[in-house]
């Protein structure tokens, strides 16, 4: 019964550093859509 609460917590812990990684992912990609968002309203103006 213990092992099992111990494997459970593993995986738990495991899906929840996936998590943080994607939401860094999402964030990273977050900013540089804006960034390129804003490149292209400048090459917009510069036209």
């Amino acid at each position: 019964m213990k092992d099992e609460a111990g494997e459970r917590d593993r995986e738990v812990s495991s899906l929840n550093s996936k998590l943080l990684s994607l939401q860094l992912d999402i964030k990273n990609l977050h900013d540089v859509c804006k960034r390129q968002r804003k490149t292209l309203q400048d090459n917009q103006l510069c036209v």
